[in-house]
């Protein structure tokens, strides 16, 4: 106990001084408030870390829980809390939501084989009649990705099967490349909260890794391997199929890259580009139509650390950063398309930008509501 109030004080006092940030975007106090005016909160959504879209409908998927019970219950917020703590089942709602009516129905899990679902990072691979949807889910039994098959038009998702594996041990964010093949992020190297707090002090260091996984459809069983390792505090994920790249963020490095996928799985490191940015990093979501993408980013440090040491008791807002990168400039700099002090939607985790409606949609894994804002296309370059 003494050592672990004594390794509190030292995280508090340097809070994420160790956050590694080269080059990119300007500081909090020099980038002016952009599209705040433009957006709107959905108030009747739960709190959401991230979300994602059908390419040929529009229409976006995501999961929400309610701030109660992240603070109840979630590892990557109070990872103390890792066990069961209660006899009630966490179950988030899965929503299909239309961006362009701003409508959207909710989606039920059939059967109870899924048990908990507390939700985090989300992937998905669509079809002419069934997308599957992929969801890292923080069961108390142990965390796993989650895997529903979802008919179009219907309302309901049929859960299919989990990856769970030793090497799937504090999944953050889960890149779908087909129903039985996944890359999951580890955002912590512990489940324990006084380790947890030591890895914040080594910062950049690297002690997360990103895995590759593939399942036997005959047996269930995943095997698992590490494809990168060292990563400081692997964070979001995705699966570029345009150019067979999986791409991701670092928060405590900000760097953003892109990692070639090699025969059997492997991501090539030696080749791999990255993009620095002085933010700490969070989600990151392709575009729908395009390779471009978009990455959440905290860009005020001394709000952010707060936040997270003591989320239930922090008054504060957290501000949020929205920055989109275009392939056509070789993914080689960024431009600010949303950038609020966190009083509409604090701690915004998570950004899909669908371009058909115009339309930069956020969520946070911390606090309730769908952000929707609508996006100049000036803002992005288009015009």
């Amino acid at each position: 106990m003494l050592v672990e109030v004594l390794v509190s004080i030292v995280a508090i006092f340097l809070g994420f001084r160790f956050v590694k940030v080269d080059g990119g975007v300007k500081s909090v106090t020099d980038v002016p408030l952009i599209n705040h005016e433009q957006c709107q909160l959905l108030s009747q959504f739960g709190s959401l870390e991230d979300l994602i879209a059908d390419e040929a409908t529009g229409l976006v998927y995501f999961s929400a829980g309610t701030r109660e019970g992240r603070l109840e219950y979630f590892p990557g917020l109070a990872p103390k809390k890792t066990t069961n703590t209660t006899h009630r089942v966490f179950h988030d709602q899965v929503y299909l939501f239309d961006p362009v009516a701003e409508t959207a129905v909710s989606l039920e899990i059939q059967g109870d084989s899924v048990g908990d679902f507390v939700s985090h990072g989300i992937s998905l691979v669509t079809g002419e009649v069934d997308n599957h949807l992929f969801f890292v889910n923080h069961k108390r039994t142990g965390s796993v990705v989650s895997v529903f098959k979802h008919t179009k038009g219907t309302t309901v998702l049929e859960h299919l099967h989990d990856f769970k594996h030793s090497a799937v041990h504090s999944p953050n964010s889960v890149a779908a490349v087909s129903p039985t093949e996944v890359y999951i992020s580890n955002d912590h190297w512990s489940k324990n909260h006084l380790l947890r707090m030591m890895e914040v002090l080594l910062g950049p260091l690297g002690t997360t890794n990103i895995v590759h996984c593939k399942l036997d459809p005959s047996s269930l069983e995943s095997k698992c391997t590490s494809v990168v390792n060292k990563l400081a505090f692997a964070n979001g994920l995705e699966y570029i199929a345009g150019t067979n790249e999986v791409i991701s963020a670092e928060s405590n490095r900000g760097r953003v890259t892109r990692y070639p996928v090699l025969p059997g799985g492997k991501l090539d490191v030696e080749n791999s580009h990255s993009l620095y940015f002085n933010v700490v990093l969070d989600n990151v979501r392709r575009v729908p139509g395009s390779n471009d993408f978009v990455v959440a980013t905290f860009p005020d440090l001394d709000q952010l650390f707060p936040a997270l040491k003591n989320p239930a008791s922090y008054k504060g807002t957290v501000s949020a950063r929205a920055l989109y990168v275009r392939e056509s400039d070789g993914y080689s700099q960024e431009r600010v398309i949303y950038n609020d002090d966190g009083h509409l939607l604090s701690f915004v985790t998570g950004y899909l930008y669908a371009e058909s409606a115009g339309k930069l949609l956020g969520g946070s894994v911390l606090y309730e509501g769908l952000l929707v804002c609508k996006v100049d296309p000036k803002v992005i370059g288009d015009e």
